[in-house]
């Protein structure tokens, strides 16, 4: 669920960025550096993982691998997070467009967004438990 809802939040703050920047009163220097603050966010992110990964103890959660007991189950845990979790987070900015098409402002899929972010912090913690996934 983790990997679905990660993916769901990627895909619209990525597609979304365009529409939501053209409606800003901005210049497009303001607009160019809001792009490049969420880009620096997402890289600064990526070096958070190693030092949590050593301060948990152990890697549990950064691999569905990890988790599996063997490799039939991390076969089938790799294919279920990658094949339906795409799918559905494919309909991430189909979802945002639509209700912003609805409501006319972005306050309603930006709080969206921000449900789904909850909802993958939540399965995140869930994940991240330790213990090894045997069916």
């Amino acid at each position: 669920m983790g990997v679905v809802l990660l993916t769901l939040n990627l895909r619209v703050a990525v597609g979304e960025i365009p529409p939501v920047l053209r409606d800003l009163p901005l210049s497009d220097l303001g607009r160019s550096l809001l792009v490049t603050i969420a880009v620096l966010c997402f890289s600064l992110g990526a070096f958070a993982g190693p030092p949590l990964a050593a301060r948990l103890g152990e890697e549990r959660g950064l691999l569905i691998a990890w988790r599996a007991h063997d490799a039939v189950i991390a076969a089938r845990l790799s294919g279920m997070a990658q094949g339906i979790g795409y799918m559905i987070s494919a309909l991430g900015p189909l979802a945002a467009g639509l209700v912003h098409a609805a409501s006319g402002a972005w306050s309603m899929p930006i709080l969206m967004s921000i449900g789904s972010l909850a909802a993958q912090l939540s399965a995140g913690v869930g994940a991240a438990r330790r213990g090894v996934i045997a069916r």
